[in-house]
C-alpha cells in the first residue's frame, strides 16, 4: 500500500530521494511518467528502484 501513495507520487512529478543511496532522485525511464509502474534511481551505479504490479484476474 505504502508503494502505491509512493507511486502515485512519482507520476506527479514529485522528486523523492532514492531509499538505497539517499543521494539521487528516482526516475522514470518512459516519456509518459503518468502510466509508469516502475521507477528506478538516476545513478546508474545504485540499484534502487520502485515498483507495483497491478493484479489482473481473468475469468
Amino acid at each position: 500500500m505504502e508503494e502505491e501513495n509512493l507511486i502515485e507520487r512519482l507520476r506527479k512529478g514529485e522528486k523523492i530521494i532514492c531509499d538505497v543511496c539517499k543521494k539521487h532522485y528516482y526516475d522514470v525511464s518512459y516519456e509518459n511518467r503518468e502510466i509508469s509502474n516502475y521507477f528506478h534511481c538516476e545513478d546508474p551505479n545504485c540499484k534502487g528502484y520502485v515498483h507495483i504490479q497491478k493484479s489482473i484476474i481473468v475469468e
